[in-house]
């Protein structure tokens, strides 16, 4: 990542702090999607429908708090993006940044109610409710909507734009051209709540559950090695 322009603003201490906050919480991201990934094939397995996939306790409860606990997470390593890249991307940078916290409030209070509230219920009350919020997870419901929302449009257009801040060769182009397939990935899977066919809606999974942990771990890659360089 060029930090010419950069460097003119903040100090090599300050760039060195950034790359390495930007670095790790890439390699978490990663790591607890890879967790994701595989407590969600379980919970799919023991769900008894592989599709539309259905989630089960305690692997959809595992599910909803690896969201919550990832999700702060990507908006650190979306900041340290827009803090460590060239200062003629930063429009683009910042409105990564800001739709991946408009991802990580919206998934971070749907799951939250799922988590603490939804499971309180008694059968009869979530079954009134079902137009609004289900548990397990229904379509349609209001609740599942704001969360395609969030990882199908934000997540989605979040990648699209700092994809742009990656105009460079070798492991850059690699980077760019995940987040360009992950992003693309994500919009695509609104057509299954556009079109009430919710198995385009999987379209987006591939791209947030599958694509997006391999962009994560490429950034990881490349802001280490550019960590390594400049020392």
């Amino acid at each position: 990542m060029n930090m010419t322009s950069v460097s003119e603003r903040l100090n090599p201490e300050a760039l060195e702090a950034n790359r390495k906050v930007g670095r790790w919480s890439a390699l978490a991201v990663f790591y607890l999607g890879l967790l994701y990934v595989v407590c969600g094939a379980v919970g799919t397995f023991f769900g008894g429908s592989f599709w539309p996939p259905l989630q089960i306790d305690p692997f959809l409860a595992i599910l909803e708090a690896l969201i919550i606990l990832a999700a702060p997470i990507m908006v650190v390593m979306m900041a340290a993006v827009h803090s460590c890249g060239p200062q003629d991307k930063k429009a683009f940078s910042l409105t990564a940044l800001s739709l991946m916290i408009l991802l990580a409030g919206t998934t971070c209070g749907v799951h939250f109610i799922q988590l603490v509230v939804l499971r309180r219920f008694e059968p009869a009350a979530l079954a009134a409710l079902s137009p609004i919020a289900s548990h397990p997870w229904k379509w349609p419901s209001m609740v599942f909507a704001l969360d395609l929302l969030a990882w199908d449009l934000f997540l989605g257009l979040s990648m699209l734009f700092a994809a742009r801040v990656f105009d460079g060769g070798g492991l850059q182009k690699h980077v760019r051209m995940t987040m360009n397939l992950s992003g693309t990935l994500c919009m695509a899977g609104l057509l299954g709540p556009v079109s009430g066919e919710m198995r385009l809606q999987g379209l987006a999974i591939v791209g947030y559950a599958f694509v997006f942990p391999i962009v994560c771990l490429l950034l990881a890659t490349m802001l280490g090695r550019t960590a390594t360089s400049s020392t």
